[in-house]
């Protein structure tokens, strides 16, 4: 294929919700032109399907409104757990969260960036980036391969943070996680998230359009290996001996396949600068910080903070360098709290005081635990 050279405002490698966001807020804020390369398409699966009430009205800020999510997606009225206890309890939401499908939900984002202008390029990778004469050289690869430029490169290419880690951030892992997820035919429509306990781990289920259920046994790697949850018999044979998420399934509807994700948290140690010819980068979304999904904040968080880092870019170009900064500053805030919440909710379940998982869960202290939250 032809190599095309072509200039861009900001370049973000990764079309995700933060991704996605973040060109939604530059074009709003009238920063273009904006290319968005989008390693996949978005009819893969993918991981993450429940979002809280918080997220509406910051979705109808980016042109989603509520009758476009009812289009694809499931009201949630919010959470059933079976945590620290065998008797569920309710968290009811004041207004309606979204059990997502997920490859409708990133593809909604990534049309309403299309709408305010965006370039998108799906089947496309940023591989490589490099700072030389004012601006950023960029390697595209893939389906729409490409040489271009940009005065700006944003990371949202998710836990792998590749082009922060060249700009010289490094990735600190808190705490190991995997989901081990299937999506299976459900019986019913719940209208609540379930959450359940178990001695190795912990199961999660949100039903989604056309009834359908995103399931996930969510463990250590090494508890992962040792129990074999990799093969759909075993990770049935699991399933089967959960409490509350079994009995909203069918009782045929054993998984053909069973898709690991990482879920672990994780932080990068700087999350904006600028490289050795003073170029501007920062990374957002996961790329940045990533929680685990037990907080039920990962893909509220990206929405939220695609418009901070809107901001720093924003300043940037008007020459307030210390945004990035204060970029980096609000993220790390949002961090601690984060880990101090995260914390206080697995000390909740002490069912399995012996068990590897919940030993090493409640034995763990975040490096970061002296520092004071934020409030955010």
């Amino acid at each position: 294929m032809t190599m095309v050279h072509t200039h861009y405002k900001v370049v973000i490698a990764g079309g995700g919700p933060a991704g996605a966001a973040l060109a939604i807020h530059l074009l709003q804020a009238g920063i273009g032109p904006v290319l968005i390369a989008e390693a996949e398409e978005y009819t893969a699966r993918r991981a993450g399907e429940s979002i809280p009430s918080a997220a509406t009205p910051l979705l109808a800020k980016l042109g989603i409104p509520v009758a476009d999510m009812l289009t694809h997606h499931h009201p949630s009225q919010g959470i059933q757990a079976c945590w620290g206890s065998d008797t569920p309890a309710h968290r009811t939401y004041t207004t309606p969260g979204w059990h997502l499908s997920r490859p409708a939900f990133d593809s909604q984002l990534a049309r309403a960036a299309g709408k305010q202008g965006a370039t998108l390029l799906q089947n496309t990778r940023v591989f490589g980036a490099k700072s030389e004469m004012g601006v950023w050289q960029l390697c595209l690869h893939g389906e729409h391969a490409r040489i271009c430029t940009a005065d700006f490169v944003v990371d949202a290419t998710g836990r792998k943070a590749y082009l922060a880690e060249a700009q010289g951030a490094t990735r600190r892992v808190d705490h190991h996680l995997l989901g081990y997820y299937a999506w299976l035919p459900a019986d019913t429509q719940s209208p609540v998230t379930l959450i359940e306990a178990v001695e190795n781990g912990w199961w999660y289920m949100a039903a989604l359009p056309g009834q359908k259920a995103a399931v996930a046994f969510m463990t250590h790697p090494e508890t992962g290996r040792r129990l074999e949850v990799q093969k759909p018999e075993d990770w049935y044979d699991l399933l089967l001996q959960t409490t509350t998420i079994k009995k909203h399934l069918l009782s045929h509807s054993r998984p053909e396949k069973i898709s690991v994700h990482a879920a672990h948290s994780q932080e990068l140690d700087k999350k904006a600068g600028f490289s050795d010819s003073l170029n501007g980068w920062l990374a957002c979304g996961d790329a940045a910080s990533a929680y685990d999904p037990l907080s039920g904040q990962g893909i509220t968080k990206a929405l939220e903070t695609s418009a901070w880092a809107c901001h720093a870019i924003r300043d940037y170009f008007s020459g307030r360098y210390e945004g990035l900064e204060t970029y980096n500053y609000l993220l790390k805030g949002t961090y601690r709290n984060y880990h101090t919440l995260r914390r206080q909710y697995y000390r909740e379940e002490g069912r399995w005081p012996h068990a590897d998982f919940w030993q090493q869960v409640h034995e763990y202290t975040p490096s970061i635990s002296h520092l004071t939250p934020l409030t955010l």
